[in-house]
């Protein structure tokens, strides 16, 4: 699906309108849930950093992780309650930071419901401030591209 969203972002927004008329993209929307939204968001990040950004690396190949054991708890406690947290390592490869925040407020900016050009729009908007980097960083996460090993679980109750 995201091999489809991306290119039909690549296509232009008749191509966009086409996409969002399909069955598959129909089913997706009607399960609920932040999958849609997330597929579509992803698509238009991969799109821009492909565009203004190629040296760095995908969001689709990348391990993300937190500078500090807090700011994953707060990431696992809003985003995925049930979620477990890893302590990793890179053993090889590099740690691009960027701001998470502005994957949120793409997602906001995205209404699916009447989702029109515009929308995606603000969406890349948001993705070029995004690949581009910027200080302070609301919501920091890092993107670890390389090798990286999973040393173990971090015993945190969930909320």
């Amino acid at each position: 699906m995201l091999r489809l969203a991306l290119q039909a972002l690549d296509d232009g927004p008749d191509a966009v309108a086409t996409f969002l008329a399909e069955p598959a993209w129909t089913r997706l929307v009607s399960q609920g849930g932040s999958h849609a939204g997330m597929v579509l968001l992803e698509a238009a990040f991969e799109r821009v950093r492909r565009r203004i950004a190629p040296d760095l690396p995908s969001r689709f190949e990348v391990v993300f992780a937190w500078r500090t054991l807090s700011d994953a708890i707060r990431f696992r406690d809003v985003y995925q309650p049930s979620g477990v947290i890893h302590c990793c390592a890179m053993v090889t490869g590099r740690n691009v930071e960027r701001d998470g925040a502005l994957i949120v407020e793409a997602f906001e900016a995205a209404d699916l419901a009447q989702l029109q050009v515009t929308h995606l729009s603000e969406m890349e908007e948001c993705a070029v401030r995004y690949w581009r980097g910027r200080t302070p960083m609301a919501h920091p996460e890092v993107l670890m591209d390389g090798t990286v090993v999973v040393e173990g679980i971090v015993m945190v109750p969930s909320p």
